[in-house]
């Protein structure tokens, strides 16, 4: 027929499928981290001025949306952690149901979202 070498679909490769859970693992780590630099930022911005006055990002209304979206986001995040910790050590998911697949993606969704 051909000199190409044909693949075989009904063995799995090894190599890309340890790499997911690494990276859905790392993703959840580096979100933490960003999440925990964010409400650092939020907690730390004052402002002295020169005649003793002090700001604060406390005194705007979008304070609270994003304390909010921040503490949100660091829930769901821990929350998942455990998930993806099980899918990097078994390399299968914990919990392999399309519903708890679409609550994952939307989750991930609306998240960004905010």
């Amino acid at each position: 027929m051909s000199n190409y070498p044909q693949y075989n679909f009904d063995v799995k490769s090894s190599s890309s499928s340890s790499k997911i859970p690494l990276i859905a693992l790392g993703a959840r780590v580096i979100t933490s981290a960003t999440l925990l630099v964010s409400w650092g930022v939020l907690q730390t911005s004052v402002v002295t001025f020169d005649n003793g006055a002090r700001l604060t990002y406390d005194y705007y209304r979008s304070y609270s949306y994003t304390l909010f979206a921040v503490i949100a986001g660091a829930v769901y995040n821990l929350l998942h952690i455990p998930f993806a910790i099980y899918f990097l050590i078994r390399k299968k998911p914990m919990i392999n149901h399309k519903v708890f697949r679409q609550i994952e993606l939307y989750g991930d969704k609306q998240l960004s979202d905010l």
